[in-house]
C-alpha cells in the first residue's frame, strides 16, 4: 500500500513537471512576439499569398498571363507582355532577389487595359516594405541579372524612392529616426 502511494506521488510529480515543461516552452514561444509574428506571417503568405500576390490579383485579375518564367530574358519577357496586352489580358512577371542585408521580390503587374505597375517587396530585418509605381507609357521593361537574381523594373527607371507609392512599411519609424526633421 505504501509502495503504491509512493508510485502515485512520483507519477503525479512527473506529470506536473511535464505539464510545466510544456507550458514553459509554449510561454517562451508566445512571449517572443516578433518570432511568433514572423511564423504567422509566413504561414499566411504560404496559404494566401504575399503582398505581391495581392497586388497581382487586384490589378491583373485572377486569370492573368504569368510571364515569370521568361523574366531572365528581357526580349522573351517583353514579347510575353506584348502578347498579353494584344489579347487584353492582365499579366504579371515576378523575380526574387536576395542581397547582403535584405531579400524580397520585384514584379511587373499589368491589367488588360494597359495600366502597368512596378512593385517591390522588401524584407529587411523582419520588416516588410511594399512599394509601387505606375509604369510610364509606352511600356518598356528591364530585366537586369545579378549573379543568380533578376531585378525587374519599368523604363525609364525611377530616379528615387520618392517616385514610389508606399503600400506598406513596417519599419518606417526605425529607418527615419536619425533623419533631420
Amino acid at each position: 500500500m505504501r509502495r503504491q502511494a509512493c508510485l502515485l506521488a512520483c507519477s503525479a510529480l512527473l506529470a506536473a513537471l511535464a505539464t510545466f515543461e510544456v507550458w514553459w516552452n509554449y510561454a517562451a514561444l508566445a512571449w517572443s512576439y516578433p518570432r511568433y509574428k514572423l511564423e504567422v506571417r509566413y504561414w499566411a503568405w504560404s496559404h494566401f499569398g504575399d503582398p505581391i500576390d495581392w497586388q497581382r490579383r487586384r490589378v491583373a485579375g485572377l486569370f492573368a498571363v504569368d510571364c515569370s518564367t521568361k523574366a531572365s530574358d528581357e526580349s522573351e519577357l517583353s514579347e510575353c507582355v506584348r502578347a498579353a496586352l494584344l489579347r487584353h489580358h492582365g499579366f504579371h512577371s515576378r523575380a526574387k532577389f536576395c542581397g547582403f542585408d535584405a531579400c524580397g521580390a520585384t514584379a511587373i503587374i499589368g491589367s488588360g487595359d494597359g495600366k502597368a505597375y512596378e512593385v517591390w517587396l522588401d524584407l529587411w530585418n523582419d520588416q516588410v516594405r511594399v512599394l509601387r509605381r505606375r509604369c510610364p507609357l509606352p511600356l518598356r521593361i528591364s530585366a537586369e541579372s545579378f549573379r543568380r537574381y533578376t531585378m525587374l523594373s519599368c523604363l525609364p527607371a525611377a530616379r528615387s524612392e520618392q517616385d514610389f507609392e508606399v503600400l506598406r512599411d513596417d519599419g518606417a519609424e526605425y529607418r527615419n529616426w536619425n533623419r533631420p526633421k
